[in-house]
């Protein structure tokens, strides 16, 4: 059997901190303190400082000279950008998920009915537009 590893103090603060993003407890722009965090937490600033520079590689804080770290500030574009982002990554492995199980013929289009009509041809066209490189051309579902 695997033995399951304790999560360090760093993994638990970045956990805190990303709880504390999305929960609406800390917002975009509001400063993070190493010390107040340590201190809060009962450990050293050592671990503290590891887990947010890790949060800072993701795109969660942003670091400013001589002033410190702050929740990443929100604007439209890097919303719409992150969107984006996800699409793209979420969306390649589907299509050649697709493409495989389709040459393979292991692809069951019949399952797809129930989600015909999901989304309209206007916004499907939309989304090819936006998307050209992961969009997938599908033949209609045929009804039996």
């Amino acid at each position: 059997m695997q033995q399951l590893n304790k999560p360090t103090y760093s993994e638990q603060v970045v956990n805190l901190i990303r709880q504390r993003i999305r929960n609406g407890k800390l917002r975009s722009g509001d400063r993070i303190s190493e010390a107040s965090i340590a201190e809060e937490c009962g450990i050293s600033r050592a671990p503290v400082r590891e887990a947010l520079y890790q949060l800072e590689t993701e795109g969660f804080l942003m670091s400013h000279p001589k002033r410190g770290k702050c929740v990443t500030l929100l604007t439209g574009d890097g919303i719409r950008h992150r969107y984006e982002l996800c699409g793209l990554l979420e969306g390649r492995p589907l299509s050649e998920t697709l493409k495989l199980a389709s040459a393979a013929g292991a692809l069951n289009t019949a399952a797809f009915g129930p989600m015909e009509g999901a989304i309209s041809p206007a916004a499907l066209q939309a989304l090819i537009k936006l998307h050209p490189d992961i969009a997938v051309q599908a033949q209609p579902v045929q009804k039996y």
